[in-house]
């Protein structure tokens, strides 16, 4: 699992680093990289975990963050600040959580703990046979499920797709409804790219020139239609999903 730490203050990386030998589980095969300038990451391999202060002496940790996310949509940032002021801004990048300094050990296990179990739910593969033969999908991999009859069509966030033989409802329950979610009669989405939504559509965070080539603004962001009666439904699982 590779662990980025990223902050101006030598202190704050011993305290970090201090918090991760004391923590109560073994995370395998760790490797924490530290960071006094958060653009750096930006030149960097994907990582699992960010964290990340906001106020930087040449960057601001929040436009660092929403490049990061942009490039490596599935990376968790969580933002480690003095001033709670910034919180809101965090929510548009789609933070993983924002806490407050300084840190108990109390309080860095318990959202480590929930942050890793999001990643190994996420590294989960299912199996479905395509027209090209059987195929693997990440769970974290995938964007949304449409259905078009019998026939499944299911893209990812690298810009691929499949379709299979198959119906929804049994998606919804091998995939999971915590974080798959039925968000009209012919689609499930995954909350994890869910970047907002109104009475109508859900605006992703996922590109049209990734997944839909037959647009032109290749800056576009993906649109999923929400059906009326699922609308409160999908309102209620991607609200708790957001405050978890």
């Amino acid at each position: 699992m590779r662990v980025a730490i990223c902050d101006d203050e030598v202190t704050e990386h011993e305290i970090m680093h201090e918090l991760f030998d004391n923590y109560s589980q073994e995370l395998p095969e760790l490797e924490i990289v530290d960071y006094y300038q958060g653009k750096e990451m930006l030149e960097e391999k994907e990582f699992d975990i960010i964290f990340m202060d906001i106020e930087l002496p040449e960057d601001n940790g929040v436009d660092v963050a929403a490049k990061i996310k942009e490039k490596f949509p599935l990376t968790k940032i969580i933002f480690v600040s003095n001033y709670p002021k910034y919180v809101t801004q965090s929510y548009y990048i789609d933070a993983f959580q924002f806490l407050i300094k300084p840190l108990t050990q109390e309080i860095f296990n318990t959202e480590l703990n929930r942050c890793v179990e999001q990643i190994k739910q996420g590294r989960e593969i299912i199996i479905r046979k395509a027209k090209e033969g059987n195929i693997a999908l990440k769970k974290a991999d995938i964007v949304y499920i449409e259905a078009q009859r019998r026939i499944l069509t299911v893209y990812l966030q690298d810009g691929s797709k499949y379709q299979y033989y198959g119906r929804l409802i049994g998606e919804e329950k091998e995939l999971g409804q915590d974080r798959f979610v039925r968000c009209h009669k012919s689609f499930i989405i995954n909350l994890d790219y869910v970047r907002s939504f109104d009475y109508n559509n859900i605006l992703t965070t996922a590109k049209k020139m990734n997944l839909s080539v037959e647009h032109s603004d290749i800056n576009e962001k993906i649109k999923i239609p929400i059906g009326g009666a699922y609308h409160n439904h999908f309102k209620e699982k991607i609200l708790r999903f957001w405050a978890n």
